[in-house]
Formats: structure tokens, sequence, C-alpha cells
């Protein structure tokens, strides 16, 4: 029989095993490119040039001295508001209907999967719309 401190290291090493590919993900995925976004941020950024002009914070002040920065970040925060709370309270909704043994619930689920899959068709149909090349 094996003895408590064996088996402990053995459940952390599985534990770190699995959660190292999710972490590499993370690092490459989310975490650097958020942390050169802000290096960046401190550079006249353009693409072309071979070098980067520095600005410092000056990127920053003329952010906070723009006044549609200002409106765009209260749309941003009533739309949250607006939005979260009523998208959660539907999903909670749908889930106790699609989980209840009552008349209509096919009906629900014909609703729900019908609507998934119109969200996908419209994505698409939005994305050929974009791409598709115009006469000029």
């Amino acid at each position: 029989m094996k003895s408590k401190s064996s088996t402990r290291k053995e459940q952390e090493f599985w534990a770190f095993t699995f959660l190292i590919f999710p972490l590499i993900l993370l690092t490459i995925f989310l975490f650097i490119p958020i942390f050169y976004s802000f290096v960046i941020s401190f550079f006249d950024w353009e693409l072309m040039a071979s070098q980067q002009k520095f600005v410092g914070l000056d990127n920053y002040f003329e952010l906070f001295r723009d006044k549609i920065f200002f409106k765009s970040m209260l749309n941003t925060v009533l739309y949250t508001i607006g939005v979260v709370p009523l998208q959660t309270i539907l999903a909670l909704f749908l889930a106790f209907v699609m989980n209840q043994k009552i008349r209509g619930r096919s009906f629900f689920e014909l609703l729900l999967h019908t609507c998934s899959n119109f969200i996908g068709c419209d994505v698409y149909n939005f994305c050929c719309y974009l791409f598709q090349r115009r006469a000029s």
C-alpha cells in the first residue's frame, strides 16, 4: 500500500501535468499579447517604419483628452449593465425550461437550436458581405 505522502506527490504531479498545457496556451495567447500591447502603447507606432518613436505617456494623455473615448466608455458600461443581466436571466430561464418535464419542451428545444444555427449563418453572411470584392 502506498503511503499518504507518495499518493499526495503523485496527485500533485498529475495536477501540474494537466495544468501545464493550458498555462502555456494562456501565456502565449493572453499574457504575452497583453504585455506587448502595454509596451507598444508607449510608442508612436507606425507599421512600415523601421524605428518606432518613444512618446512615453503622451498616448494616454491624448486618450484622456478625447471626448469620444469617454462617450465610448459610457456606452460600453451602459451596454454591459443592460445586456449582461438580461442575457443571464434569459439563459437561466431557457435552461430551466429545457430541464423540466413540461408540455412544449420540444418547442423550446427547437427554438433554441434553430436560433443557434441562424447565428452561425448570420456571421457567415456578414463575413461574405464584408470581404467581397467591390468594383471601384
